[in-house]
């Protein structure tokens, strides 16, 4: 029995709200979709191309940002010169060379191809939150996604994050599934929910290095739950399951810098100063952890990670603090 059983015509407005919202949720079970949620569907995934529009057209220059060299991997492959830079990851550069040329569309087609897998991640974020929580949670989901201003300048680069966010949202499903909380004919058994889990989030870091921190979060939140003591062997298909997948890329990491997990930004630039280091520096992979706490106070350190974190809130203020996405809270 819910909180709300049980007033009179004086309940609450909350309890009215969430009263309305299951029986819209039960009809939802035994009827079609309804016209409405058809129209809100269309809107959103006409409106998000649309908006995203005018940001493609304005991105003419293919040095910006990590454009040039994902754009560069993608001949380099197509003309079997690497595989990586040891810095951008493999998976998009690989899609990117079935395509690549030295012409100007090879740069037209590769925004239009991110904006395609952005739209897609969307269908994705509807259908499985539709499946999970119903289409009003959906709905309010997919909107918030795509009306957020950092994502609409960011699908309509060459880079990876269109392409990674896809994956991102079906590892954290499967995730779900894998403890048995979604509606997967395989929910009763974990170690095949975590394993499809592992592969998705390994295919995450063959789009870009940021997917293995979705690793170390699942390993920390089965020892710090205790979950691996009860279901190891789903933890076990969870973490096989990522290195079969990453391992051509761990491999050719070994092969070319002698680390499987090798990466430019964090092996490197990540303790430079500034940017201007790269030209600076005698060596630009001199730069490493421990020159950077050898030459460096805690008072510098600090200093680093507070300016560091001003700037962020600066820069994209919008995006941490979307006003936008309180409004469309407030109004559903």
């Amino acid at each position: 029995m819910n909180g709300c059983a049980g007033m009179t015509n004086s309940r609450p407005v909350g309890c009215l709200i969430y009263t309305g919202m299951r029986e819209l949720r039960e009809k939802s079970q035994v009827r079609p979709v309804t016209g409405i949620v058809i129209v809100a569907v269309l809107i959103l995934f006409v409106a998000f191309p649309i908006m995203a529009w005018p940001h493609l057209l304005r991105n003419w220059d293919s040095s910006q940002t990590d454009q040039e060299a994902y754009l560069g991997l993608g001949l380099d492959i197509r003309n079997g010169v690497r595989l990586t830079d040891g810095n951008h990851h493999l998976l998009l550069p690989l899609i990117l060379s079935l395509f690549s040329s030295y012409e100007w569309a090879y740069f037209t087609s590769a925004k239009l191809l991110n904006l395609a897998f952005a739209l897609f991640s969307l269908t994705i974020l509807l259908f499985l939150n539709n499946k999970l929580f119903g289409i009003e949670v959906a709905l309010l989901s997919v909107a918030l996604t795509a009306l957020n201003s950092d994502l609409l300048g960011t699908v309509t680069r060459v880079i990876s994050e269109p392409l990674f966010t896809m994956f991102l949202i079906l590892a954290i499903y499967f995730w779900y599934e894998g403890l048995g909380k979604g509606q997967a004919k395989f929910h009763r058994s974990g170690p095949m929910g975590f394993a499809v889990a592992g592969a998705a989030t390994g295919i995450a870091y063959l789009v870009k290095g940021t997917g293995q921190l979705l690793l170390v979060c699942f390993i920390l939140w089965a020892l710090g739950s205790g979950y691996w003591r009860k279901n190891w062997s789903s933890v076990v298909g969870f973490v096989v399951a990522y290195f079969v997948v990453v391992s051509p890329l761990l491999i050719y990491n070994m092969q070319n810098w002698g680390n499987p997990f090798y990466n430019f930004n964090s092996s490197h630039a990540m303790w430079y100063d500034g940017w201007d280091d790269y030209h600076l520096l005698p060596d630009s992979t001199s730069a490493t952890l421990s020159s950077y706490l050898a030459s460096h106070s805690i008072g510098d350190i600090l200093s680093r990670f507070v300016s560091g974190g001003l700037m962020l809130i600066r820069k994209k203020g919008d995006v941490l603090f979307p006003l936008h996405s309180l409004v469309i809270l407030s109004v559903s």
